[in-house]
């Protein structure tokens, strides 16, 4: 099974000495997703803001195969392509942002064509063939009654700056 929950949080603040006011939620599991069928390399710009993905399936976020708790169903494929658009009004307000994501095996995240956070595939900064499998076998929690990975995308990093 291949599956991707993602759930991009963002927290505004007023100045990096006070405290964090509130959380603002940017993505939800449940949002349409474009996403693509890893059978075969898709075009390098896939990961820009720019890229136009027509072309590829709409579907309702979770995405995948084979646990039976997926929206989305797709083939059974060794490799999944999401996109999603969101807006943000003023990324000066934003200290950090939290990518909670459950998956299968593994992923890659990227912001803007920047990866922003990766897990069980490949080196930092390379971007896995679309038949590149997984280090090793992991398994989705949230079905089974865990809770999503977070990893933490702060704005020294100069991610979430555009």
């Amino acid at each position: 099974m291949k599956r991707l929950i993602f759930f991009l949080c963002f927290c505004p603040i007023l100045t990096l000495s006070q405290n964090i006011n509130h959380w603002e939620t940017a993505i939800f599991d449940f949002n349409i997703w474009s996403y693509l069928e890893g059978n075969y390399e898709p075009d390098s710009n896939w990961r820009k803001l720019s890229f136009n993905d027509s072309t590829w399936f709409q579907g309702q976020g979770g995405i995948g195969y084979g646990d039976g708790d997926d929206s989305t169903i797709t083939s059974s494929i060794s490799s999944l392509y999401l996109r999603k658009i969101f807006n943000i009004v003023d990324t000066s307000e934003v200290l950090q942002a939290i990518l909670n994501i459950d998956y299968d095996d593994a992923f890659v995240a990227y912001l803007n064509n920047v990866e922003i956070a990766r897990s069980n595939i490949g080196l930092i900064g390379d971007h896995p063939q679309y038949n590149q499998l997984a280090n090793f076998n992991h398994e989705a929690q949230m079905y089974q009654g865990g809770s999503p990975e977070q990893f933490v995308i702060n704005i020294h990093s100069k991610i979430i700056c555009y």
